[in-house]
């Protein structure tokens, strides 16, 4: 970036990584002064985020210093109130994944295997230049218990001490976490897509609709499940909340078996539900936004600290708090 956008404005074609754990305030006043840029490129948004996530310079190296752990998990939360058009394509372009077949199913197993046959295809001229295919690539290729052919049902995860930090999309298959902070994972990390879309028209189950893409990326981005259906998936309802902050009705964040009275701090998804929210309001943004938080703290082990209080937003992660509160300006316009 060449000028500070909290002064000077900014086209919002800037691609730096900001971290607001040391400078919260800084962080969001740059982000902020941010002006839109008419495109909405979010494949992307989505391959570089996955590449940063295994970068061996990655800016989550000072979090992690000194604290890595073997079991922890990674999340990838995409929230948009616009369509992907790739930066200057159509919009939802490149509609077919090879993690999906023409009759709605998807197979983790048979994406893996095109997309080692022919690597090609995931880079910004090839047919599945997706943010959901993408997904399926954070979520599933070095996922050995896929298969028993490496190069083929699987990649091995690449070692950011030797790989390269530039080069085409394909250059950094297969998107896994090898190391954090000089710390060798025993197996690669995976990293889990959540979606959210903010304020888009159409039905999620509709190919022309916006809302699509960012279903099929929840729907094939989910380490734990290796095959499903369109036709049984659906995008997740949070629960209804009282006043006094207990639950009321739990739609899609149900009690976990392994701690239920840890509930709703620590819970689950139902089943056929997907980590796709649709938020067509500031209130459901919130909601969703809450939910999302505490499935990525329940990924872990029960380390809720408390049961939310909506419209607050919160999770405690290590020795890092974070919480925040989506107002809504008096005079009207964005949260």
């Amino acid at each position: 970036m060449n000028s500070d956008s909290t002064t000077t404005h900014q086209i919002g074609n800037d691609s730096q990584w900001v971290v607001l754990n040391s400078n919260s305030l800084g962080g969001m006043a740059t982000i902020a002064g941010m002006f839109p840029y008419g495109e909405t490129p979010l494949t992307y948004a989505m391959a570089r985020s996955l590449a940063q996530f295994t970068d061996p310079n990655s800016v989550f190296n000072s979090l992690e210093s000194g604290a890595v752990s073997q079991c922890a998990n990674s999340f990838l939360i995409l929230f948009t109130d616009g369509v992907d058009n790739n930066g200057n394509g159509p919009s939802n372009p490149n509609t077919s994944s090879p993690y999906l077949d023409g009759s709605g199913n998807f197979s983790a197993l048979l994406g893996n295997q095109a997309i080692t046959k022919t690597p090609s295809i995931i880079d910004t001229t090839g047919s599945a230049w997706n943010l959901f295919t993408y997904a399926g690539i954070g979520a599933h290729l070095s996922d050995a218990s896929l298969g028993n052919q490496v190069g083929s049902d699987y990649m091995n995860a690449l070692n950011p001490g030797s790989s390269t930090t530039y080069g085409i999309p394909e250059a950094f298959l297969p998107y896994a976490i090898f190391q954090r902070a000089g710390t060798t994972f025993a197996l690669p990390h995976r990293v889990t897509t959540m979606t959210v879309g903010v304020g888009l028209g159409g039905l999620y189950n509709n190919p022309s609709s916006p809302k699509y893409s960012l279903f099929l990326a929840a729907l094939v981005g989910d380490p734990n499940t290796t095959t499903g259906s369109l036709s049984l998936a659906h995008s997740f309802v949070p629960p209804v909340y009282n006043a006094n902050g207990t639950v009321k009705t739990q739609n899609d964040w149900i009690p976990n078996p392994n701690d239920p009275t840890s509930y709703p701090g620590y819970g689950k998804k139902a089943t056929n539900a997907i980590y796709y929210f649709d938020a067509t309001n500031p209130t459901q943004l919130s909601q969703c936004l809450n939910v999302a938080l505490l499935a990525v703290i329940a990924s872990g082990g029960n380390q809720a600290t408390s049961t939310p209080n909506l419209p607050y937003v919160g999770a405690s992660l290590g020795s890092e708090v974070y919480l925040g509160k989506f107002t809504i300006p008096k005079v009207g316009g964005v949260i």
